[in-house]
C-alpha cells in the first residue's frame, strides 16, 4: 500500500518543483548571455579587418597590407569556425576548407580576396590601385556579411 501524502509533503514537492524551474531558467539565460558576449567579441574582431588593412596601407606598401590582412582573415575565420587546420596547408586549401563552413556569398568574397592575394604573395607583384580598391571593397563586403550572419545567428 502507498502511504497517503500529507498536505505538507505536497506543498514541499510543489515548492521544490518551482525552484527547479527557476534555477533551470536562470542557468539557461546565463548561458545565452555568455554566448552573446563571446560572439560579440568575435564580431568586433571581424569588423576590424578593413581598419587593419587601412592602417597597414598607411604604414607600408600595398603588397604588405594585402599579405598581412589576408593572413589575419584566414586565422580569424579558422578560429571562428573552430577548425584546427594543419599549418602545412596552402592558403588556397585553407580557403577551400573555410568555404565549406560558410554560406556561398562569404565563400565568394574569400575567393575574390584570394585571387588578389595569390599574385601578390607568390608572384611578387605589387598590387596597383585597382587591386587595392578591389581588395578593400571585397573585404568590407565580407565583414558586413559575416557580421550579419553572426548577429543574425543569435536570434
Amino acid at each position: 500500500m502507498i502511504p497517503q501524502m500529507t498536505s505538507d509533503v505536497i506543498m514541499w514537492i510543489l515548492v521544490d518543483a518551482i525552484l527547479a524551474v527557476i534555477i533551470i531558467s536562470l542557468i539557461s539565460r546565463l548561458l545565452r548571455l555568455a554566448k552573446r558576449r563571446r560572439v560579440g567579441k568575435t564580431s568586433e574582431r571581424v569588423v576590424g579587418w578593413t581598419t587593419i588593412f587601412d592602417q597597414l596601407l598607411k604604414r607600408s606598401d600595398g603588397s604588405t597590407a594585402v599579405k598581412k590582412t589576408f593572413k589575419i582573415i584566414l586565422n580569424d575565420l579558422e578560429r571562428l569556425t573552430g577548425l584546427r587546420l594543419p599549418r602545412s596547408l596552402t592558403a588556397m586549401e585553407v580557403v577551400n576548407k573555410l568555404c565549406t563552413r560558410f554560406p556561398d556569398e562569404i565563400g565568394e568574397r574569400l575567393i575574390k580576396l584570394y585571387e588578389i592575394y595569390e599574385p601578390v604573395r607568390f608572384g611578387g607583384r605589387n598590387p596597383d590601385r585597382g587591386d587595392v580598391w578591389e581588395f578593400r571593397s571585397n573585404l568590407n563586403e565580407l565583414e558586413k556579411i559575416l557580421y550579419r550572419e553572426i548577429v543574425g545567428g543569435l536570434k
